[in-house]
């Protein structure tokens, strides 16, 4: 019996990582979160990825800021924005765009919060100011980029 309980409390241990390294990862990841390190693509917007919640959006010249959530903890995920190519007639015109989650089949439970930023000067409708709504599925409101030369 003592050998099964210590085997449980082993593998428990070594599932998913312990408190204060998760909190340690989440620095980590706070500390780079306005760095608009990714850059987003136009692409097919009909990719599927992992689940994931679209907390706040804002954008600060050429940059989109996505405050996200989603479960994990064990594995290092990875984001994509897409933007379809096609956009809508309309004034000022309409973008549709995605947040491909990638999860690597992150099994661990732990909720994460994260900040992500993405250089979205390729959404732009021309290369002069203008203005462009994205419409990030996921999101309920459309965003207003107005790109900055």
């Amino acid at each position: 019996m003592k050998i099964l309980i210590t085997l449980m409390l082993l593998s428990s241990t070594l599932a998913c990582k312990t408190m204060k390294n998760r909190k340690k990862d989440q620095q980590i990841i706070n500390t780079n979160e306005l760095k608009a390190d990714k850059k987003a693509v136009l692409g097919d917007i009909n990719e599927v990825g992992d689940s994931i919640n679209i907390l706040n959006a804002s954008i600060e010249g050429n940059n989109l800021t996505l405050e996200v959530s989603y479960s994990g903890g064990c594995e290092t995920h990875e984001f994509k924005l897409i933007g379809s190519p096609m956009i809508a007639k309309s004034l000022p015109p309409i973008r549709s765009i995605v947040l491909v989650h990638l999860g690597k089949g992150d099994d661990c439970r732990q909720l994460i919060t994260e900040k992500l930023s993405f250089d979205i000067r390729d959404f732009a409708y021309t290369v002069s100011e203008s203005e462009i709504y994205l419409n990030l599925k996921g999101f309920e409101k459309r965003i207003l980029y107005k790109f900055k030369p």
